[in-house]
């Protein structure tokens, strides 16, 4: 008999042991990818990055406008707005 194998007393516990925090569940690409978008979110927001404290609508008028107080948005400007406007799609 291979090591291991047969009955012997606590290889129900060390089963248990051995498979503790796997899951059995299996997920498609799918909605792993959309949970992984909501996290990467989640963190955007937490970090403190500049765009999550812009209004999605208002960074998109913004954009359409291409300027802000009278001056043409810089490359960098447009990105940051950009960003905000396409958060959560």
């Amino acid at each position: 008999m291979p090591f291991g194998e047969g009955d012997y007393p606590g290889k129900e516990e060390a089963k248990k042991v051995l498979t503790r925090g796997v899951k059995k569940e299996k997920k498609d690409a799918g909605s792993m990818a959309k949970e992984a978008h909501k996290k990467n979110l989640e963190a955007r927001k937490d970090a403190g990055q500049p765009s999550a404290d812009i209004p999605k609508e208002k960074a998109k008028q913004i954009l359409k406008e291409g300027e802000v107080k009278g001056k043409p948005l810089s490359e960098k400007q447009k990105g940051l707005f950009g960003s905000a406007a396409g958060k959560g799609e």
